[in-house]
């Protein structure tokens, strides 16, 4: 019997699958004040950038991306971490920066996983590093969702990153596709694997000799048919 791993990539998915430059161009735009206050509210360090000097910024992929060629340093991991959560949850900073907290810990999990994720480092050690615990306690306490948003965009865009979110709407997609039961469950570094090398096969399978198809860009058709299959419902 074969495995979810070794679904072919579907049709309906590789037909909304988007160019790099689509992908790139993608935007969301952001109230910048409730991320300064809940930062502050959080004692972490203060957003900077378009987030300091404007009250409401549009921001592409691209710079997201961007903020991971940044020099690996405590301000820049923070900086980095703000725009990935910015990506994901636009106006919502409250329940993004949930169970964030100014230790000297999370600043090191941060650096470590930026790291990790630009030197290429196997989906599953990114992912385990970024969710080590001490005393029973993670040290980074986000959602699993934020956490994989953070490794795709440390990444940067110069290297074929393997590293790609798993939240919500990419679990919807992947269950209109007849995947989504596997990946329903609560995220662990196994099963954050399995899924980052199916997406990373189906990227593959996509690709052409006149077309380079990424895992960042399957997960945002993935997200795409999510979305859709719930305006459905």
């Amino acid at each position: 019997m074969s495995t979810v791993e070794e679904l072919p990539l579907p049709d309906d998915l590789r037909a909304c699958i988007p160019g790099r430059e689509q992908l790139l161009d993608q935007t969301v735009t952001v109230e910048t004040s409730p991320w300064r206050h809940e930062a502050a509210l959080r004692e972490l360090p203060a957003p900077t950038g378009p987030f300091h000097t404007h009250p409401e910024v549009t921001i592409t992929r691209r710079d997201v991306y961007a903020a991971a060629g940044s020099p690996i340093n405590d301000g820049s991991a923070f900086q980095l971490l703000y725009l990935s959560l910015a990506w994901a949850a636009g106006d919502n900073p409250g329940t993004a920066m949930f169970g964030l907290e100014p230790t000297h810990e999370t600043t090191a999990v941060l650096l470590d996983a930026w790291r990790n994720a630009r030197d290429g480092l196997d989906p599953v050690e990114c992912y385990t590093r970024l969710t080590r615990r001490t005393h029973g306690e993670k040290l980074l306490r986000l959602s699993p969702a934020r956490l994989t948003s953070f490794l795709m965009f440390a990444q940067g865009d110069d290297v074929r990153g393997r590293c790609v979110p798993l939240d919500a709407p990419t679990v919807l997609g992947l269950g209109s596709l007849g995947a989504g039961s596997v990946f329903s469950r609560r995220t662990d570094a196994d099963l954050y694997g399995r899924y980052c090398r199916l997406i990373a096969r189906w990227a593959d399978e996509a690709s052409t000799a006149d077309r380079d198809v990424r895992a960042d860009q399957v997960q945002a058709a993935l997200a795409t048919l999510g979305r859709a299959s719930a305006a459905l419902t």
